[in-house]
């Protein structure tokens, strides 16, 4: 038969004015007597569990403290190994279906209440704390510094928060919406469990060893492992309200906290020779009643509540159900908070600034509200909520706060909120350099002391998709280089660099070994002149911003003209002085060489020329293309001169000649070929006056040898000179489409071409067996 062990049944403790705490039973978990880690009660209130170091939990009756079983845990344990088998936590689900169980080194077991059927086992390392989630849908258990978060319809895992090592203590909001999770790491983390995303990273002066919410969500409190200090916070903000010393006569742990049902008290439980329980007046902090729980020499490890009924699990190996009973109540102080604007906001000189402030009383009602500036009252009302645009506010950084009246006389003060009032008339000059807390508007982000070279503030505290707004005036249009200063110690960050919502630059923030071990990165953009807005956005998140600044780039001169090319004459297309995009090949066209090829649009070559005579001159482009997407304009600074479509002349290497007429002005001028449609070649062009009949080009004499035609461009009749009788003439649109084909009776032949549609046309002439093929401009 198992030894069952009660004592004190019904039993009072202590009676203070306000507070009567009574022993109801308590039982003895460990045959060996050692420390009694933690128990817990079964929200139904029909069970209570506390774990032993022989790795057994035993369920007792709540009613009476007798034994109902001993779930084995890890009853294998090696008695050698210290704590080998000793359950450091356990936890009963808020529906009371489940009760689960973790120690040093084995994981955790979950078993059903009433069958105490083992439904599920986690393996992993230290668990020292666990919670179930009120809407009975999440399971959080650590192993060492992992939190897992299990669905409990099929206790899978669906998330996991990390802390730097083991955890020791979590708590879910009463509505489930968020999780607190404290460690070894001095910090608490607040869980968004909407996305299991981190809300707050708050950082402690020592390790975490305890955390929990108040039952009306206002406060969380934190027992940590220095000289007894528990920490009280508000919730979710994780705002210090108080930090209460449970005990500064030994240099011991605090263990663990908890709070009445009825908000009245924060308990605290710790070293204090002998272990303590102590009752905190939530209404101002201090001490209402101290209780003796536990023996001599010992601590209270843990504390546990079920409505008003408390479970502290001692280092003296006993676990004590005790019943809490208020006194009279201390009217509570009102809570109140400035809701907007946000703390480091800011604001433009020119614009109010619209001040919220919201209060409630647990209690009682709310009689007044008092808004403040740097500590100067701006506004006053009578109800819960006061809202109030402030103006005029002066350039600088300012404090806000709120105070709140209830029906009790009682009052508080809020957490300051500080906001930033730009001078809408300072525009930062670039090039030049800019202090991040210079910014004209932010979202997110928070400001320090550094220790860079020259002191002052930095900008941290950097979420993705926060964001900094910079007025700056730009002195040229042009290229700059960015040196951004940072520093980090994860490598998360990326920084976009924005102007309205095109993203000038991306740049990647390193690791530099810490927050404040600083390195200056460096990225290119191209910004145009005049006064602007800047943004800095982050796509990544955790690096730090002391200045960044601008340089000019100076830009490589324009390449300049060494020839000039004769007009009229024939220019070579590799022969450019300056071009973008485009390439050089060797041709197969007459007279062999280079044609400029890959031309995409946008492309352009400039040509130096030197123009004879002012006059209009025909220009004749030596072209071939597989497409017939090709365009070109033939430019004289802004001016288009002409704009010519390139046919498909079957072929990147089958050459024609395309033609228009432009005017130019005597000496010397660039002349720009642009290209407004893409994939075209070109060899050569040649430019002549224009003089009546006479438009022969030399690069039509050199393909058609003997044979002229004129005038070219022509508006009605062609005349073709050099042929003999036995030749067939053939003109043929771009598109391939025959429209004259007659055969040549004499030497000199007129063609009638008034019926045609302006445009290019080929004109083909065969004698059997040569071809020769000219290009006519129809007007």
């Amino acid at each position: 038969m198992k030894k069952l062990i009660i004592l004190s049944l019904f039993v009072p403790v202590l009676v203070h004015a306000q507070v009567s705490f009574v022993t109801r039973w308590k039982v003895k978990p460990d045959s060996k007597g050692v420390s009694c880690e933690n128990g817990e009660i079964s929200p139904d209130k029909r069970y209570v569990a506390a774990g032993n170091s022989q790795g057994g939990l035993k369920i007792y009756n709540f009613s009476d403290g007798s034994l109902v079983t001993e779930l084995d845990y890890y009853k294998q344990y090696n008695p050698t190994v210290s704590k080998d088998g000793e359950i450091e936590s356990c936890y009963f689900s808020f529906d009371s279906k489940f009760i689960a169980a973790g120690g040093n080194n084995h994981g955790v077991k979950v078993w059903e209440v009433g069958t105490w059927r083992l439904v599920k086992y986690f393996s992993g390392g230290v668990c020292d704390g666990m919670a179930f989630s009120p809407n009975n849908q999440w399971f959080a258990a650590p192993s060492k510094g992992t939190v897992n978060i299990y669905r409990i319809s099929d206790w899978t895992k669906i998330a996991t928060v990390t802390h730097g090592c083991d955890v020791n203590s979590i708590d879910f909001s009463a509505d489930s919406k968020y999780m607190l999770t404290g460690a070894c790491d001095k910090k608490v983390i607040i869980t968004n469990t909407s996305n299991w995303s981190t809300y707050k990273n708050i950082s402690f002066p020592a390790s975490v060893k305890s955390v929990r919410l108040s039952p009306d969500g206002r406060y969380f409190a934190t027992a940590n492992s220095n000289g007894f200090q528990t920490n009280v916070m508000t919730f979710p903000d994780g705002v210090k309200v108080k930090t209460i010393i449970h005990g500064s006569s030994d240099p011991y742990y605090q263990e663990s906290v908890e709070w009445t049902a009825d908000n009245q008290y924060l308990l605290t439980g710790g070293d204090n020779n002998p272990g303590k329980i102590k009752f905190y007046r939530r209404s101002d902090w201090s001490l209402a009643a101290s209780f003796n729980i536990h023996a001599t020499g010992s601590r209270c490890e843990y504390i546990a509540r079920v409505d008003d009924y408390f479970l502290s699990a001692g280092g003296d190996g006993y676990a004590v159900l005790l019943k809490y009973t208020p006194g009279t109540p201390t009217p509570l102080p009102p809570s109140v908070n400035i809701t907007s604007p946000a703390n480091n906001s800011s604001f433009e000189s020119s614009n109010c600034i619209p001040v919220t402030a919201s209060a409630t009383d647990a209690d009682g009602t709310i009689t007044k509200i008092e808004l403040y500036a740097d500590n100067v009252k701006i506004a006053e009302g009578s109800s819960s909520t006061l809202s109030y645009n402030w103006c005029n506010a002066v350039t600088g950084s300012h404090q806000l706060s709120a105070k709140a009246y209830d029906n009790s006389n009682r009052s508080t003060t809020s957490a300051i909120i500080t906001v930033k009032v730009n001078n809408t008339s300072i525009y930062y000059p670039i090039p030049g350099k800019v202090e991040a807390e210079n910014y004209s508007a932010m979202m997110g982000i928070q400001t320090q002391a550094t220790t860079d070279a020259g002191g002052g503030l930095n900008i941290g505290y950097v979420s993705a998709g926060d964001w900094l707004d910079y007025r700056i005036t730009v002195a040229a249009s042009g290229e700059y280089t960015i040196n951004l200063r940072v520093a980090s110690a994860k490598s998360t960050g990326k920084i976009d660099i924005r102007s309205g919502s095109i993203t000038l630059a991306s740049v990647t923030v390193p690791n530099t070994g810490g927050w404040q071990i600083w390195q200056t990165i460096t990225t290119k953009i191209n910004l145009g002149a005049g006064q602007q807005m800047l943004r800095l956005y982050a796509s990544g998140a955790e690096w730090n911003l002391n200045w960044f600044e601008g340089i000019a780039i100076t830009p490589p001169p324009a390449p300049q003209p060494t020839t000039y090319y004769a007009i009229p004459g024939i220019v070579e297309a590799e022969n450019y002085f300056a071009m973008t995009g485009v390439k050089t090949e060797t041709t197969t066209d007459i007279g062999g060489g280079l044609n400029v090829g890959y031309i995409s649009v946008g492309d352009w070559m400039d040509y130096a020329i030197d123009v004879a005579a002012t006059g209009d001159y025909n220009i004749s482009l030596r072209v071939a293309s597989l497409k017939t997407t090709g365009k070109v304009e033939i430019r004289s600074g802004s001016a288009v001169l002409a704009s010519l479509s390139v046919p498909n002349t079957g072929g990147w290497q089958t050459w024609t000649n395309i033609n228009a007429t432009i005017p130019l002005q005597q000496g010397q001028q660039i002349l720009r070929l642009y290209a407004t449609g893409q994939e075209w070649n070109i060899n050569k062009f040649e430019i002549n006056q224009t003089d009546g009949l006479k438009t022969l080009t030399a690069i039509e004499q050199v393909q058609s040898q003997s044979v002229r035609i004129y005038p070219n461009p022509c508006k009605n009749i062609l005349q073709i000179d050099g042929l003999t009788t036995e030749t067939t003439i053939t003109i043929i649109d771009t598109d391939g489409r025959v429209w004259i084909q007659q055969p040549a009776d004499k030497n000199t032949q007129s063609i009638a071409l008034g019926h045609l549609n302006p445009g290019i046309y080929l004109i083909q002439i065969t004698d059997g067996t040569t071809i020769k093929t000219l290009n006519v401009i129809k007007q």
